[in-house]
Order: C-alpha cells, then structure tokens, then sequence
C-alpha cells in the first residue's frame, strides 16, 4: 500500500512539473515499458482534473496545474469534458433535492406524468441529457484509447530499432568470417602448390640454408633462452615466397607437435601443426613451411609444444631467430 501510495504521489509531483529532470525520464520509461504504471498514471491525471474542477486544489497546485499541466490539448479536452460532466451531475442533484422537497406533492406530479401531454413535454429534456452523458463517456473512452495506442506504438518502434542494431551486428560478424575463411584457404592453396610443384628439390638432398627459386630454409636449435652472441641471424632472399624452417627436436614420445611464431612484442603471428620426420640417421626434425611475407626484418621466437593422445600439450622449448634486411 505505501508503495502505491508514493507511486500516486511521484505521479502526481511529476504531472504538476514537480519532478527533478532525472525522476522525470526515469518515470516516463517506466510507463513507456509498465501498463499497470501507465494506467495508475491516468488515474492520478483524472484525479487532478477533478480536484481543479472541485476547486479543492491548494492555490500552489492550483498555479501549476494551469501552467505545467494544461500544456497539451489533450488535457485541455479532458478538462473540458470534466467541467461538462460535472455541471450535468449538478444539474441532476438539483433536480433530486426539488424532487425530494415536493415529496408532498407526489400523487399529483405522478398524475401528471401519466397524462400524455406532459409525458411529451419531459421526454426530450431526459433524452438530451441522456445523449450528453453518453456523448461524453464515448469522448473520454476515446481519449484513454489513443493514449494506449500510443503507447503500443513506442514500444513496437523500440524493438524495430534493436532488431535492426541485432541484425546489423550478425551481418559484420558474418563478413568477418568470410574474410577469415578467404585467407586462410588462400594460405592453404599456396602451401598445397608448393608442395605438389614440378621440380621440387627432394627434403633428403636439399641442405639447411640451401637456396631455391621459390623456398628457402634453415634450422634452428631449440633454448630456453637467447645466448649472448644473440639470436641466430638469417638473411631471407629477396626471390623467396616460402620460408623452412627445419626444428631439430630428439624426443620421440609425442604424437605430433604444436609450433607457434611469435614476434618481438609477444604477439602471435602464426601457428600449425605437424608430425615428427626422419630428417637424417642420427638426428630427427620438425619440419614446417609458411610464407616468406609473415617474416619482415626482425626478431622472432617459435614456441614448440607436444601433443600427446590425450591430455594438454606439453610446452617443449623455444626458438630464437632474427631475420635481417634482404
């Protein structure tokens, strides 16, 4: 009860102009998005209009119901109609109290009731104040109606717009993949070209650093850290487009293996599986190839981790390497 009772009162600060900027949107939303708070809020408006219509407002209100309240034709209208209405209820208790004080009189007016020409006579004073009455109960049924029309029309608007902001959002996510989806099969084209082209030079005859038209490769030593000579330095030739890097790993417990290359700031650059090869008779590699365009002149690290069958990978080491202007 008492939090309906503030409720009215809010409402009723918020119709005389009362409210703080602040208290007055937050209860504007609340009627946009509650009916029951849209309807208690009609309530306290006719409320209002039939206490300035009484005259029983305080000379404060009074004031801001004038300047605050009437300043919409809406409320001009209902305030028309309650000033109409109020004048016909007092039209009829007028009528009751000279009814009630010719009690004495009742079996003579009765009679004359009953004549027909006085039965003409009364007919059309009832039936215009009977029309007025539903005259106005059809105008302020009206003015509730449009005004929850209203209201049904905001909130549809506010869903159209969300559902387009939605829509928007799924369409750019769904651009962003394609394009990831692009360049990731272009890689996978140029790496699958690579390894089925003419004329090849075979893994077993080619040498670490040797140089071929369109790939060139070397091998790196796993360290936990830089020694202090520095990075291995590798000149990369201007012609190349793919880059080997041959990784020399013993252990042999593993199922495959994880490489990750990393650029002097710690951000990932690129990753890729790949499986243990015999490289030579006492030595075994890791073999991965990618493009020669991920490695500008700088300093790199490639984190090596091993996969077992199940369980997470194990973190085996890093390379360091330093590629230097072609």
């Amino acid at each position: 009860m008492s939090d309906n009772a503030g409720d009215e009162s809010r409402m009723r600060q918020y119709l005389l102009g009362e409210l703080s900027p602040e208290a007055q949107r937050q209860l504007e939303e609340r009627a946009m998005t509650d009916a029951h708070c849209f309807e208690q809020l009609l309530l306290v408006e006719d409320e209002l209009v039939d206490e300035y219509v009484c005259g029983s407002l305080a000379p404060s209100e009074r004031a801001k119901f004038d300047s605050h309240f009437l300043s919409t034709p809406e409320r001009h209208q209902k305030l028309r109609f309650a000033k109409s209405f109020r004048r016909y209820v007092s039209t009829a208790a007028a009528v009751e109290r000279s009814e009630a004080s010719q009690e004495q009189q009742r079996d003579s007016l009765w009679r004359r009731l009953l004549s027909p020409g006085q039965a003409r006579q009364a007919m059309p004073a009832w039936s215009l104040a009977t029309a007025f009455m539903c005259v106005t109960l059809v105008a302020l049924w009206s003015v509730t109606q449009v005004r929850q029309l209203e209201h049904q029309l905001t909130q549809t608007q506010h869903l159209e717009r969300q559902l387009t902001e939605e829509r928007s959002r799924q369409s750019q996510l769904a651009a962003e993949l394609q394009s990831e989806q692009s360049r990731r099969a272009s890689l996978e084209q140029e790496l699958a070209s690579l390894k089925t082209a003419p004329g090849r030079e075979p893994e077993a005859s080619r040498q670490p650093g040797a140089l071929t038209p369109a790939l060139f490769s070397f091998a790196l030593t796993p360290g936990l850290v830089r020694d202090l000579q520095g990075s291995r330095k590798v000149t990369i030739p201007p012609g190349a487009s793919w880059v080997q890097l041959e990784l020399r790993w013993a252990g042999d417990e593993y199922k495959g293996y994880l490489a990750t290359l990393f650029d002097d700031e710690g951000r990932e650059l690129w990753s890729q599986s790949a499986s243990k090869t015999q490289a030579k008779v006492d030595n075994e590699m890791i073999v991965l190839t990618l493009p020669a365009r991920l490695l500008p002149q700088g300093d790199y690290s490639l984190k090596l981790a091993g996969r077992r069958v199940a369980g997470d990978p194990d973190d085996l080491g890093k390379y360091y390497f330093r590629v230097i202007k072609r």
